[in-house]
């Protein structure tokens, strides 16, 4: 008896070990997973890697300090050129640039046919280390990334991107995921719609995106090299490269600006240019930047053949590959952008969230725009309508009609723009003060993700149409943009104190304008 019942109680035992076992072993269930996994495409800009996705991968280019230290080490050739534009040695001046701007992307350059001279890639390593975490497993783990060479031509990226999706569903046992696209990988996103269309996507949110280019690229390609004050002074480009002092620094631009000193200063830097920029293009920006596929995919459609024309001119020919594959991307993707996204909207979710209220980044001549200090905001937003330069206000006397009566109200608190003539008005949110380098928001992304419907600037009082960035704590959040009350609005604009700073400065600036016109 008592052998039997030491039996039975043995096969007991052995009977509760297995059921978890079999239990834990259970296919995964794709219909009842709410964790869809999600890819978030990283912006450019980071590190390239040689012989990427083998044990013997290793990163070959990076910034270093990335922009903070590119612009140390510009500030230590500026104290040279003073004399060398007193001497008129324009040529030495460019050659000089030139060097600078080689030397930087030396590792990275590309070819007169548009291929890589060296054979890079993204973190492969770091992609497949991340599919051989067990979301099968464990629900939890649901994020993955792509990173990629964001050198190369989009076209090609996508076919990339694609290869990813279909690991990342073999790896979880899902069918579609989600796509969190950023700046420039919103144009392998495009590009990938145009190629694959929502092929294995169940949703998208795209952040800063670059796909309809950027006002920065535009005047590049067509050398319209130029230092604005205003955006000098107001651009937060120095927080985001995390410029040692910023915030001391800008205060003193500020202040340099609203006096006149600063345009002042500028002017002669601004009257150099023209002499260098054909030198520093034919010797350093074309053969070390402008051969790389994807900075033409941030050229706006109005500034891209001229701007082939200006760089490439009379070595066309020499060109001809490279020019081939940009024109690819330009008209079978860029220019047909709206209808891409308009279409999948309508098969997936669709989201896009974008920064604004900063100018552009301070190079080159139409930089005072609002953005989010690199790309426009109307480019971001597939077309709102924004006040410019940047500090204007939409209407008259504060009154501004909509220009697109939907039933619903797109204009922002600060009256400086109007959302109901973007692409997707209900679908798309500004965030004031977010900065295009740096900030992003992973909470709001799978808020987006999770819900049971596509959500819309309505959907949620969390997340209204118009944003603000608090950076104030550990985690950058958002929160709705709040409107200034009439009283607020009428004591900022009667404050003695700033009329009487505004004079003052107004009197300093006629004065010194009217000496550097003298002196002209």
């Amino acid at each position: 008896m008592k052998r039997t019942l030491s039996c039975l109680l043995v096969a007991l035992l052995l009977f509760a070990g297995i059921v978890p076992a079999v239990s834990a072993t259970k296919p995964h269930d794709e219909a009842t997973c709410d964790k869809i996994p999600i890819i978030y495409c990283e912006g450019a800009w980071h590190s390239l890697y040689s012989k990427p996705g083998t044990p013997e991968q290793e990163e070959y280019w990076t910034t270093g300090g990335g922009g903070s230290e590119i612009i140390s080490d510009l500030q230590k050739l500026l104290p040279e050129f003073p004399k060398y534009i007193q001497d008129e040695e324009w040529d030495k001046i460019a050659d000089i640039l030139a060097d600078f701007v080689n030397k930087l992307f030396y590792r990275a350059r590309f070819d007169e046919n548009g291929e890589s001279v060296e054979p890079l890639g993204g973190n492969e390593n770091k992609m497949l280390e991340e599919l051989s975490r067990n979301h099968k497993g464990d629900p939890n783990i649901y994020e993955y990334c792509f990173n990629y060479d964001w050198r190369q031509d989009p076209w090609i990226l996508a076919e990339q991107l694609k290869t990813h999706i279909e690991r990342v569903c073999a790896a979880t046992g899902h069918s579609t995921v989600n796509i969190a696209a950023q700046s420039g990988s919103g144009c392998i996103m495009m590009a990938y719609l145009a190629r694959y269309g929502t092929a294995h996507l169940r949703a998208i949110t795209i952040r800063a995106t670059l796909h309809k280019g950027s006002t920065v690229f535009g005047d590049m390609v067509n050398k319209r090299i130029y230092i604005d004050n205003d955006a000098l002074a107001k651009t937060g480009f120095l927080r985001a490269f995390d410029i040692a002092d910023n915030e001391k620094i800008s205060n003193m631009l500020i202040a340099a600006n609203q006096a006149g000193l600063l345009k002042a200063v500028l002017a002669t830097v601004n009257r150099a240019f023209p002499r260098i920029v054909d030198r520093l293009y034919e010797k350093g920006m074309v053969p070390a930047v402008l051969r790389m596929p994807m900075f033409w995919a941030y050229v706006p459609n109005a500034d891209y053949e001229s701007g082939k024309a200006i760089c490439f001119g009379n070595q066309r020919g020499n060109y001809s590959e490279l020019i081939r594959k940009l024109d690819r991307y330009h008209y079978n993707v860029q220019l047909r952008s709206d209808d891409l996204l308009k279409e999948a909207s309508q098969k997936i979710r669709v989201g896009l969230y974008l920064g604004d209220n900063s100018p552009l980044t301070p190079i080159t001549k139409n930089s005072n725009l609002n953005g989010d200090g690199f790309v426009d905001t109307t480019f971001a937003s597939l077309g709102a309508t924004v006040a410019e330069p940047y500090g204007k206000k939409l209407g008259m006397l504060g009154v501004v009609f909509q220009k697109n009566k939907d039933g619903h109200k797109h204009i922002s608190p600060d009256k400086t723009i109007d959302a109901s003539t973007c692409l997707l008005p209900e679908q798309t949110w500004f965030v004031r003060d977010i900065s295009h380098i740096g900030t992003s928001n992973e909470n709001f992304v799978r808020w987006f993700f999770s819900a049971k419907k596509t959500p819309t600037v309505f959907s949620d009082p969390a997340y209204p149409q118009f944003l603000v960035l608090d950076d104030s704590g550990d985690d950058d959040i958002f929160r709705p943009e709040e409107k200034l009350s009439f009283w607020q609005q009428a004591g900022a604009a009667l404050n003695p104190v700033a009329r009487m700073k505004d004079l003052v400065f107004g009197i300093v600036n006629f004065i010194i304008t009217l000496g550097t016109w003298w002196i002209k």
